[in-house]
């Protein structure tokens, strides 16, 4: 069995990833085990057993890695497949998450990292919030596209300030990881714009076989970040001359 997990930052096409690698008949893909929200552990991110029964991770009875090693990577492992889970890198806040990242390669030496990202991390923050304000948090594949924004905003620049250094402290401790462990970088834009090249080239990362998967999920934003954005030009002008400069693509 291979040990792999899926690590990233909301927003940045972690969930169009994992439906693709659900749809492998060699892979188990679990959700987020370590969401900080106790009703989305126990609810859509709980692990569904066999029998129909749940189990989710207690940060206050148990240790992260005691609960992969009793739930998500068993000893003995099954002979063959794939099984896996999202991480994102701003949900480890519990004592018993702790270094989590690290800690995973120490106790199971063999675990593979996938990462996605989006490198325009103004798309991520207009994306997270016209999700927050339509409720509509993804796309089908086979929905009709819409004539008009599921929402229009106004972003705050302390918060825009503060989302981008986030983000970007994020990747760098992803960028330094993959270095050191066995990695597939996945562009969001790439998996995207070549769809079934990058799902083959992670099916080959994962040591299984190619198989024919379909984009279930379609990038939601299709309009200019303006048509999104009300205070679009101020918040432009706002980072003019900063490193955050370069988001701003209208």
């Amino acid at each position: 069995m291979q040990n792999f997990f899926v690590a990233g930052m909301p927003r940045t096409g972690s969930t169009l990833l994992a439906t693709t690698l659900d749809q492998h008949p060699g892979i188990k893909m679990l959700g987020e085990l370590f969401h900080p929200v106790a009703r989305e552990r126990s609810g859509p991110h709980a692990i569904v057993r066999s029998d129909g029964s749940t189990r989710f991770f207690d940060p206050n009875a148990e240790d992260g890695i005691e609960f992969l090693r009793n739930e998500v990577w068993p000893t003995p492992a099954p002979e063959a497949g794939a099984i896996g889970f999202k991480l994102f890198g701003d949900y480890l806040k519990a004592p018993t998450t702790e270094r989590l990242f690290m800690r995973i390669f120490e106790a199971f030496p063999d675990t593979k990292l996938v990462t996605i990202w989006r490198n325009n991390l103004l798309d991520c923050l207009i994306s997270r919030q016209v999700a927050r304000a339509s409720g509509k948090w993804m796309e089908s594949a086979k929905a009709r596209r819409s004539n008009v924004p599921a929402a229009v905003v106004s972003i705050d620049p302390t918060e825009a300030e503060n989302f981008f250094k986030g983000y970007s402290d994020v990747k760098g401790f992803l960028d330094s990881l993959s270095k050191q462990v066995p990695s597939f970088a996945v562009d969001y834009d790439e998996l995207v714009r070549d769809f079934p090249g990058v799902s083959a080239r992670l099916f080959s990362f994962l040591e299984l076989e190619k198989v024919p998967v379909k984009q279930a999920l379609k990038k939601q934003a299709q309009f200019p970040q303006s048509h999104y954005v009300k205070n679009w030009k101020e918040l432009k002008e706002h980072f003019s001359g900063t490193d955050y400069e370069k988001y701003f693509i209208d």
